[in-house]
């Protein structure tokens, strides 16, 4: 949070003075419901700051994601938009 997303609205911001729309962050490591919120927040503090439309930048999480782990994102809240699934996808946890 301290280096990753500063750079990236960095990167956001002047691609957008470019005339470019940038699509996204990826997170997949932590704790993706709160992260993705402090994200959030940090995207909404950026477009206040800046005048930049951040309203089209998603929030993309992978990490192993499975059932339980999307049972629990939903349970606790999150500000995320998209998710990376392909482990739980290609193999059955219950029989490797």
């Amino acid at each position: 949070l301290d280096s990753g997303v500063p750079n990236i609205l960095c990167c956001a911001v002047a691609l957008m003075e470019l005339g470019y729309q940038p699509l996204g962050i990826r997170l997949d490591s932590g704790d993706l419901a709160e992260l993705s919120k402090l994200v959030r927040a940090k995207f909404h503090e950026t477009q206040e700051h800046t005048g930049k439309d951040f309203s089209k930048v998603k929030i993309v999480v992978s990490n192993d994601l499975n059932e339980a782990k999307l049972h629990d994102l939903r349970v606790r809240g999150h500000s995320i938009d998209t998710y990376g699934i392909g482990t739980a996808l290609a193999t059955c946890e219950g029989q490797p």
